[in-house]
């Protein structure tokens, strides 16, 4: 019983003196390799919708994939003075180029994409971008959309 005792408190002490890397890289395995879906239009007030996604991924070691309606050069250049405002070290970043109704692009992404925690989009306004008037429905898309949405935006005046 002493040596199983003892033993026992070997592997407690290992356990508890585990790195800060090893316990990060444990969790990780165990939450998978999840993403987050950030919807980038061309707006000026999107970088609070730009910083959420960056701070959330860092915080929780995600990676950031995303749909943009703008051309790559012009995403890269915002993502990066996004980066530079933040001071956070750089999650995994990609970028994916979205064309036509926003709402139905965000749908066909997001299909048996089981990877993807949450879609972050600035406004309400933006996921109507080039949708016809019988597309604009949102709560018809959010009963089609794979994942959780959040709208980063000010609340208006009433």
């Amino acid at each position: 019983m002493k040596k199983f005792s003892e033993h026992l408190d070997e592997s407690m002490s290992v356990t508890s003196f585990s790195t800060r890397s090893e316990v990060h890289s444990r969790a990780v395995r165990k939450r998978g390799n999840k993403k987050i879906l950030l919807v980038l239009s061309g707006t000026e007030v999107e970088n609070k919708s730009l910083n959420y996604a960056l701070n959330f991924a860092s915080r929780n070691h995600s990676s950031i994939e995303v749909l943009s309606l703008m051309p790559n050069q012009t995403t890269l250049e915002i993502i990066t003075a996004g980066l530079e405002i933040t001071d956070i070290d750089s999650p995994s970043i990609s970028i994916n180029k979205a064309s036509g109704c926003i709402k139905n692009a965000l749908i066909k992404y997001t299909l048996n994409r089981h990877d993807i925690e949450f879609v972050i989009i600035e406004s309400e306004t933006v996921l109507e971008t080039e949708c016809a008037q019988n597309e604009r429905k949102l709560q018809d898309m959010l009963l089609r959309l794979q994942c959780p949405l959040v709208i980063v935006s000010k609340l208006k005046n009433t």
